[in-house]
């Protein structure tokens, strides 16, 4: 019920000033430009100005012109908004300049804002020409408004408490993160709170409030920091989905891809500190994103037609991963982001969506694994019982069996080529209800069948696969360390794997090798 009630109160927010207020005042201010350049100049008022110059890697500059058609003195403020510029330098034709953008401290800006704003003061009847030249490396798209002092505020106003709204949202659902990552230490826990933490970086950095009340002393190219942390993003989320899945115990072909994709991010964020053309950075950065995700939703959409199916709602996050990039792409010509208003509402309805979906996903896991326990801690309980039972009664009690109309040997049959010929064991994290699904039994019947049947335990089933496939891989390569054969045999400790192969093998992995290599030279 949150995550529907919070977008919707998010979009009221955002229409409700429209509504409220209006358009802009009747002030007689005019904005227009001097240039006629063709898809990178566009009126959208008589005070509003689209720019779009894409990437540029040398300075841009154009005049604009401003008049005040009023009787009397007033300043006028000249902003671009949401516009990401690492420089932008505002002439008078008076000679004086002033500069703003994130690569200078918000202190030294004309105005301390989180976007550049510019104040102009206008006599009665003035007419000027400033040249607006700007410098950046990242995307040049912005809307230019010439906007009052009520105007200004207002605007500041409704957006600055917008993002913090968004802020808290966020610091909410990253600090829920860091208390699920402390009760449930899993790898794959910690990829997703830095993936999340990298969101949320991403947000207080982008719209301006870590430069304007974080650090206003401190200069940051926001062309430089996005093409970073967006690598780090690609990275974390990567890691993250693909320990949650189990990529590489069953996916092989599919980890050795992503494997390939965090190569070549890596290789970008490199790049991103050189001259390389940010275009490109930029693309490829999308077209990595696109197909990883892709790779996801069908790794997700595969599992689930098993029984080891991953969360419902991990595969609704994906596609609101997806479906955000999307509208975040097309919305460039499409839906009129010039206008920070719908810009908002993907937010609003990105923001909450997502922190709902993961929020279930990692409670439906978390639930999964206590349940299991619980059930654990129930038989040994029930045999307990039974066994105080059978002392008290001091006959013989013929216990129920749970494989009763089970066919043993086709189960058997099964277990033996799941874990010869598909290596099951290799999954570090396996449990007794993943294999009770491949089997297609119930936990008690998998229980029964491997103690009673096989005599033997879970764990030690396990650790006897894993010790076999061990010493397969020492002889199989002399000189592979031997914490990464233990490692890769599902084992997650050198000393519980040395412990459980000095016990089946009778000798340590280093002497059963070397015995090996005596046995060879003689």
């Amino acid at each position: 019920m949150k995550a529907v009630f919070l977008p919707v109160f998010f979009i009221f927010q955002l229409l409700i000033p429209s509504l409220v207020f209006g358009q802009k005042s009747d002030f007689p201010l005019v904005l227009s430009s001097l240039q006629n350049a063709k898809g990178q100049l566009e009126s959208l008022s008589p005070r509003s100005i689209e720019i779009h110059y894409g990437f540029q890697k040398e300075k841009i500059s154009f005049p604009l012109n401003v008049k005040n058609d009023r009787n009397d003195s007033n300043i006028a403020y000249l902003i671009f908004l949401w516009s990401h510029l690492d420089e932008v330098e505002v002439c008078l034709s008076n000679g004086n300049c002033s500069k703003a953008g994130y690569s200078h401290p918000v202190s030294s800006w004309p105005i301390a804002q989180i976007f550049p704003v510019f104040p102009i003061q206008l006599e009665p009847g003035q007419e000027i020409t400033i040249q607006v030249t700007i410098r950046s490396r990242n995307f040049i798209s912005s809307e230019i408004q010439l906007l009052t002092t009520e105007e200004l505020f207002y605007l500041i106003s409704w957006q600055t408490g917008l993002v913090f709204g968004f802020l808290v949202l966020i610091s909410a659902f990253v600090v829920r993160l860091i208390y699920l990552t402390l009760i449930y230490p899993k790898e794959w826990m910690f990829f997703n709170l830095l993936f999340h933490a990298c969101i949320t970086l991403i947000f207080v950095i982008g719209t301006g409030l870590g430069s304007c009340y974080l650090f206003p002393n401190w200069g940051l190219s926001l062309s430089l920091f996005k093409k970073v942390i967006i690598g780090i993003l690609i990275l974390s989320g990567t890691e993250w989905l693909s320990r949650f899945l189990q990529t590489k115990e069953k996916f092989l072909i599919f980890h050795q891809t992503l494997n390939l994709f965090k190569g070549v991010t890596l290789l970008l964020i490199v790049l991103s500190f050189t001259d390389f053309p940010r275009y490109y950075i930029s693309i490829s950065y999308t077209v990595i994103y696109f197909l990883l995700t892709f790779i996801f939703i069908g790794i997700a959409i595969s599992k689930s037609k098993d029984q080891l199916k991953p969360s419902p709602w991990l595969l609704l996050s994906l596609l609101c991963l997806l479906f955000f990039e999307i509208l975040n792409i097309f919305s460039y010509r499409s839906f009129d982001t010039h206008d920070s208003k719908i810009y908002m509402i993907f937010l609003a309805v990105f923001l909450p969506a997502n922190a709902f979906f993961v929020s279930k996903t990692i409670k439906d896991q978390i639930k999964e694994v206590l349940a299991e326990d619980t059930l654990s801690k129930n038989d040994i309980s029930r045999l307990k019982n039974d066994l105080n039972q059978h002392l008290i009664q001091s006959t013989t009690v013929v216990k129920k069996s749970y494989l009763t109309g089970v066919d043993t040997d086709k189960v058997l049959s099964k277990l033996k080529s799941l874990m010869s010929d598909e290596k099951l064991f290799l999954e570090e994290e396996l449990r007794l209800a993943d294999l009770a699904a491949h089997l297609s039994l119930s936990v008690h019947q998998t229980s029964e069948l491997i103690n009673q049947v096989l005599n033997t335990s879970f764990s030690d089933l396990l650790k006897f696969y894993r010790i076999e496939e061990a010493k397969r891989m020492l002889l199989e390569d002399q000189n592979k360390n031997i914490l990464d054969i233990a490692l890769e045999c599902g084992f997650q400790s050198k000393s519980v794997f040395n412990d459980s192969f000095k016990k089946y093998a009778l000798q340590t992995p280093a002497e059963y090798r070397k015995a090996f290599k005596t046995k060879t030279l003689v």
